[in-house]
């Protein structure tokens, strides 16, 4: 019975999705794939943000410590909003942990003890891949006239300046990175 019903189901990102949109189905299964990588990397990226926060150590605690946690707020805040896209189309998100390690395209840091340097040092070139990658989505998303993200200012996907958010939380990592660099 359950082999039967599995067959019956459209795969994840297949051309076999039901359609919800105008868009042609490649359309639909490139961007649905487009926004799992982007899912993938913004879970990665609130996870290893939430680890800066639960480790971070040294004199400047009172001040690291709630930016790091106010960061994966805002990081986490955007997941659902990514999530639920692909679904209105038609297509699939992510399912699982390890779902998402098979998309991520930033690394994790399993690293002990790490200094809050390099903790800045990686917040900064994370964020900045994930805003090239938010970018690069945009332009796939322009050509299909098709906006992808939109929800309150308060997740930094809004509209008509969707991404802001990335890019603001970009621009205060990068000043705390360079700021904390030059101490």
């Amino acid at each position: 019975m359950t082999e039967s019903i599995s067959k019956r189901l459209p795969k994840p990102h297949s051309k076999n999705s039901e359609m919800r949109t105008n868009l042609a189905r490649e359309a639909v299964a490139e961007l649905s794939d487009e926004l799992l990588l982007l899912l993938s990397d913004v879970f990665s990226l609130f996870l290893k943000t939430k680890n800066f926060h639960w480790h971070v150590t040294g004199p400047h605690f009172r001040e690291y410590d709630p930016m790091f946690d106010e960061q994966a707020d805002q990081i986490f805040a955007t997941t659902d909003v990514i999530a639920e896209r692909a679904p209105t189309m038609g297509a699939s998100t992510v399912r699982s942990i390890s779902d998402i390690s098979r998309h991520q395209r930033l690394k994790d840091n399993n690293d002990k003890g790490l200094a809050p340097l390099r903790m800045f040092e990686e917040a900064h070139v994370d964020n900045q891949q994930l805003t090239m990658f938010l970018r690069q989505l945009h332009e796939s998303v322009n050509g299909t006239m098709m906006l992808p993200l939109r929800v309150s200012s308060r997740s930094g996907l809004t509209k008509p300046n969707v991404g802001h958010g990335f890019y603001q939380r970009h621009w205060s990592i990068s000043d705390s990175y360079r700021r904390n660099k030059q101490q």
